[in-house]
């Protein structure tokens, strides 16, 4: 055989779900018969047994789920009895993928009869020829959806099956079954993520068909906020079994990940697939259309080689065994800049001596010169501790970035290099009392004297707007209004101290008030012309391409609040007590737990990705969109979600989560509101 990655298959795999989903269950149930022979077999079994697929196209099966036992595997009453050299296997497997066309199957056999043996002990695995007497495929099963495949029941009735046919020795079967499962989730997750693409494609190209009011319906914000949010699913559910495949081929145990992602992208599938039949209205309820069967191939994504359920038990308990996380020095300081509004003086100095500060300025500058990835890896870290101080450090950052990516390199030297030399910080200054994401209503004005400008106007909203050294300040250079956005707007770098520039007080704010957040008034404020960056009407470009880079990095701050929501509920579901056991215990908070895991896992994703591109020179605003979306919702669903586990204590200032359910919403407004995100997001979709 080739050998492959369990990637490449993924890869392969996603390519043809998109174009059937029951083929793609054919191939890919194969590949789980195989996969306790590839990781138990001997070299004989591996040859004998696999060697055949190669020689001839046949297909395996895995033969585990029972009809009064599915994901349960411990309720597996398939007995197989030891005479002599072989052993006479009796019972009945159901809903087998392959069943009625499999050369031969890998079959769970309880085989030590004391039923309080545990499962590592209890059951064992054997190859099992269909052609052996005893064995008997039932009818094809008729079912809801993927009916490309070939589903049955298999009985085995005094099936004699020779000791060379037992799977690592008798006892491992338990352990064989579930080591499958991490090689084959992924898959799995890959086959739904497959689907919701072609879900994504098929509802987008009727948006541009299908007329109502006289336009496309893709022209309508309520249709293409829905191919944003399936977009959005699609994207996050691939990153999510790529991180799965990625850690098996790496011989990481992936159970964790391999579990979220068959979680996650069975339900993104079904959340598309549903969708999509909206969009089609009427039409996509008739089988003459292509998304009802969608719909109806989606659902078993959530069902078969374990439940979605059952996904979350997994993820659940692999969270509650590893909640572990030191404190970080930011961590304690967190509560008092909340309760005061002081600005973390102290913080950003000493986060500005170990370098946690500036990392985007170029070394010609005295800086680092980090990528964007390094830079979110350090950013979600602080914004664990406190999303508010990590505010105050990022939105810096954003003040810089025009300079870094427009400036001259006297610019660079003279605004970028003091910060280098002073714990200094910037701000970015474009939202206005009057224009928010809609930068193109920025009123705010230049008008050019001789080598100077004079710039009138206020900003609004603006952090670290009382204590920045300098501002990225973008303002209307054109005063046609029909002027484009592209060329009516020049950046200028404006220092605090210019005469005219007054800063107003500090806004007190629902979250994140160790940020310093401010309105800002030039009033005939003089500009040399040396602080325009890169040209009069090139300001709009660079606002825009500013958010290309940071927009990863408020994603990753959102993903750190997620982070420290999700630990403080399970550290705190371990302490409290109802019903004479901890809360932990009861199913309803382990989901909400692991509903938290899988948000903050795929947030995560998405913010690296975005982060990966823009450090290879690759257009991200697609993805960045994506990632700022994504985690701030996933930031605001742990935050409410790490409430309710609280209880009442949680709706208290003296537990942490009030607090970090106030820092969450802000993730959802600045740099561009979600709604803008999935503007940005749809447009792209159409492109």
């Amino acid at each position: 055989g080739l050998n492959q990655s369990v990637f490449d298959l993924c890869l392969v795999g996603e390519e043809l779900a998109y174009g059937c989903t029951g083929i793609a269950t054919v191939i890919g149930s194969s590949n789980l018969g195989q996969a306790p022979v590839i990781l138990a077999g001997t070299k004989e079994q591996q040859k004998k047994y696999l060697g055949r697929l190669i020689e001839e196209p046949l297909v395996s099966a895995y033969a585990v789920t029972e009809p009064g036992t599915g994901s349960d595997v411990n309720g597996v009453t398939t007995r197989a009895e030891k005479k002599g050299d072989e052993y006479i296997l009796n019972g009945q497997k159901m809903w087998i993928t392959n069943g009625g066309v499999a050369n031969w199957y890998f079959v769970l056999a309880r085989t030590n009869s004391d039923p309080k043996c545990p499962a590592a002990k209890a059951f064992t695995g054997f190859i099992v020829d269909r052609d052996t007497p005893g064995v008997t495929p039932g009818r094809k099963e008729i079912n809801m959806g993927q009916r490309a495949s070939d589903t049955r029941g298999v009985t085995f009735e005094d099936v004699r099956v020779p000791k060379e046919n037992v799977l690592l020795g008798e006892g491992a079967g338990f352990k064989i079954a579930m080591g499958a499962f991490d090689i084959t989730r992924p898959p799995v997750a890959c086959g739904a993520t497959g689907l919701a693409q072609r879900c994504l494609d098929e509802a987008t190209k009727y948006s541009l068909e299908r007329k109502t009011f006289g336009v496309p319906i893709a022209h309508h914000q309520a249709v293409a906020f829905m191919l944003a949010d399936m977009a959005i699913g699609v994207e996050t559910a691939r990153l999510s079994w790529m991180k799965g495949a990625w850690e098996v081929d790496r011989g990481i145990r992936n159970s964790y990940s391999a579990s979220i992602s068959k979680c996650y992208a069975g339900d993104v599938a079904n959340k598309c697939a549903s969708d999509a039949v909206q969009i089609f209205g009427g039409a996509g309820f008739n089988s003459e259309y292509p998304v009802e069967k969608l719909m109806r191939d989606a659902k078993i994504y959530q069902i078969y080689e374990g439940t979605t359920q059952i996904q979350k038990l997994v993820i659940s308990r692999s969270v509650i065994d590893d909640a572990k996380r030191s404190a970080e020095e930011i961590v304690p300081a967190a509560a008092y800049h909340d309760k005061t509004g002081e600005y973390p003086v102290n913080l950003i100095k000493k986060a500005w001596s170990l370098g946690l500060m500036n990392g985007h300025i170029p070394e010609h500058c005295g800086g680092i010169q980090q990528n964007v990835f390094d830079i979110c890896l350090t950013g979600e870290e602080l914004a664990y501790g406190c999303s508010g101080i990590f505010t105050a450090i990022d939105s810096s950052n954003l003040g810089q970035i025009p300079v870094v990516i427009a400036g001259t390199k006297e610019q660079q030297k003279k605004y970028l290099g003091r910060f280098i030399e002073e714990p200094l910080v910037a701000a970015y200054g474009v939202t206005e009392p009057g224009a928010g994401s809609d930068v193109s209503g920025v009123k705010t004005k230049a008008v050019k004297k001789g080598d100077e400008w004079i710039l009138n106007g206020q900003k609004m909203w603006i952090t670290n707007g009382g204590v920045a050294n300098w501002y990225f300040i973008l303002a209307r250079t054109d005063p046609d209004p029909k002027c484009p956005a592209n060329k009516a707007f020049t950046g200028f770098i404006i220092e605090r101290d210019f005469p005219g520039v007054t800063p107003g007080r500090k806004e007190i704010n629902m979250g994140q008030r160790a940020s310093d957040t401010r309105g800002i008034t030039f009033e005939d404020v003089r500009i040399p012309k040396e602080n325009v960056v890169l040209g009069e009407g090139a300001g709009f470009k660079i606002a825009m391409a500013t958010f290309d880079k940071t927009r990863p990095s408020v994603a990753c701050g959102a993903t750190g609040l997620a982070q420290r929501c999700l630990d403080e509920a399970t550290k705190y579901s371990l302490e409290r007590k109802t019903f004479g056991v901890h809360i932990a215990q009861h199913q309803a908070v382990s989901f909400m737990i692991a509903d938290m895991a899988i948000g903050v896992e795929t947030a995560r994703l998405s913010w690296m990705k975005a982060a990966w591109e823009i450090d290879r020179g690759q257009r991200n605003t697609y993805s960045a969109s994506i990632s700022k979306c994504y985690a701030s919702d996933v930031a605001n669903k742990c935050a409410s979600d790490a409430v309710q586990i609280f209880g009442g204590a949680g709706f208290n200032s003296e537990y942490p989560v009030e607090k970090l359910m106030r820092d969450a919403k802000i993730f959802q407004i600045y740099e561009g509101t979600s709604q803008i995100q999935k503007i940005v997001i749809s447009r792209n979709i159409f492109c």
